[in-house]
């Protein structure tokens, strides 16, 4: 039944898929991310109809996909009942049932008159991350490892970025607004120990912050106008994960919790391989020691980054507005778990700040010790222990809290394949040290499928190559 089908490959709000002509009507094909093959919105392609038991039950009222375990039997329903060997005579049969119906399912096996396409977008460790989402991930033509805003040519044919000059970017000042990132998720967590007596916190001198432009470049949310650092160990030398905390209104604060991507540079085989013993790696390190210090988050360093957001409302006493996605970020300061405690002593301001006064540093460990303790804590209440409050605690209740957070929005997406930790009835999250663990990494994949809206087959395959190695990997996590 299989065949070679020609048509024209379609872009739209995320959603592809291949319009065909069938007697003068057209058809169309969907086609998952993973099958796309690198073709692009207009192109002319041959594509292959997958089996029958992998399409789509859609609902005709709301025209959304009806989520089901592939492959299925529910496709037999809407087909009729005889012996068909022709591909397009089956597709024309198609019936309609209870106000459902079913889509072909196909995959892109070749793209015709492939030209170059002139493009912007941000080069980082010899990889070209395009403006343009439908253009993928793809290396540059030379050696740069450092992080640069670019234009210049995608060479379709080759797979390849020609950097043709760097873009150069001046800060201007804005006033501060509460900026979205594209893909979001919103959970509100209520909070009984927020009041005002225990929530002394330093509050912002002026309403003005320093703002980067292009805020948004449609992949990317920019983050280069949040005061980034990091607090670890003494011995760290690879810093997985970051954090940034401000007001972005006179009662509303905003934490973020940034880890190094490099998700691209990692293909779900090479995941698998790891998780099946395959390959050298099983211990958890997915680079060599080499290449995860010049991956690790160093002041200064300018970075794409995988970030979680969320408000802290202190008129409403709620912790809320949580989102995930891409972000650029730059490094301030890289702070010790002693420097940290000094700093909220007043006994030590030794420490470097690369693009902000040290007072606002400052200000801002005050007022993340102040969260934590009054507002995060409390909400782990039964789950999480006390502390001393020391740097080390600070950090750990903040990744757990995250972890929380993380936890609940993989579980209500992927169920019972969400990569998370079940403690008395809460879902917990591990993703702060890609750079160390597998596992971590798999997690930050399954976040990336939540922001592209994949079903479960198809984070599944971007996580680890399939279903089989992503229940391995929950397997050995638990």
């Amino acid at each position: 039944m299989n065949q070679s089908i020609h048509g024209i490959f379609r872009y739209n709000y995320s959603k592809t898929y291949c319009s065909i002509m069938i007697q003068n009507q057209i058809v169309n094909i969907i086609i998952p991310k993973l099958y796309c093959n690198g073709a692009l919105d207009g192109d002319e392609v041959s594509i292959s109809i997958l089996s029958p038991n992998y399409w789509e039950v859609i609902d005709l009222i709301t025209g959304n996909i009806i989520q089901s375990t592939k492959p299925n039997d529910n496709f037999k329903m809407f087909l009729p009942q005889i012996q068909i060997t022709n591909i397009i005579q089956l597709i024309q049969l198609i019936q309609q049932v209870n106000g459902r119906t079913i889509v072909a399912v196909g995959k892109v096996d070749s793209i015709h008159n492939t030209q170059d396409i002139e493009c912007t977008g941000y080069i980082e460790h010899r990889m070209f991350f395009c403006d343009d989402k439908r253009i993928p991930v793809c290396k540059i033509n030379n050696s740069d490892t450092n992080f640069h805003r670019v234009k210049g040519r995608f060479k379709r044919r080759e797979q390849i970025f020609e950097v043709e000059s760097i873009i150069q970017y001046k800060q201007t000042k804005e006033k501060s607004k509460a900026n979205e990132m594209d893909d979001s998720e919103t959970i509100i967590i209520m909070c009984d120990d927020i009041t005002q007596q225990n929530t002394q916190l330093c509050t912002p001198d002026s309403n003005i912050i320093y703002c980067v432009e292009p805020e948004n470049d449609g992949i990317h949310f920019d983050l280069r106008n949040r005061r980034v650092f990091t607090i670890d160990n003494k011995e760290t030398k690879m810093r997985d994960d970051a954090l940034h905390i401000c007001f972005v209104a006179q009662n509303e604060i905003e934490i973020g919790i940034h880890c190094i991507d490099f998700t691209d540079e990692i293909t779900a085989q090479q995941i698998s391989d790891i998780i099946n013993g395959k390959r050298e790696g099983n211990s958890g390190n997915l680079f060599d020691k080499k290449k995860s210090e010049s991956l690790s988050l160093n002041k200064g360093k300018i970075c794409s980054a995988f970030s979680v957001l969320f408000n802290i409302d202190l008129t409403r006493q709620c912790i809320q507005k949580v989102r995930i996605g891409k972000t650029i970020i730059r490094i301030n300061t890289n702070l010790t778990f002693d420097q940290f405690d000094n700093v909220c002593k007043g006994t030590d301001s030794s420490f470097d700040s690369c693009f902000y006064p040290k007072e606002q540093i400052i200000k801002d460990c005050l007022n993340l010790k102040m969260v934590t303790q009054k507002i995060l804590l409390p909400s782990l209440k039964g789950y999480t222990k006390q502390g001393d409050s020391g740097g080390d605690d600070i950090i750990r209740i903040l990744g757990e809290f995250v972890g929380r957070v993380v936890g609940e929005i993989l579980y209500r997406n992927y169920g019972d394949l969400a990569i998370v930790l079940k403690f008395r009835n809460i879902h917990f999250a591990s993703f702060r040290s890609p750079l160390r663990k597998v596992h971590d990494m798999c997690v930050i994949k399954q976040l990336e499928s939540v922001s592209c809206h994949y079903n479960d087959e198809e984070m599944a395959l971007y996580v680890c190559y399939g279903k089989e190695g992503l229940e391995k990997l929950i397997k050995q996590s638990h």
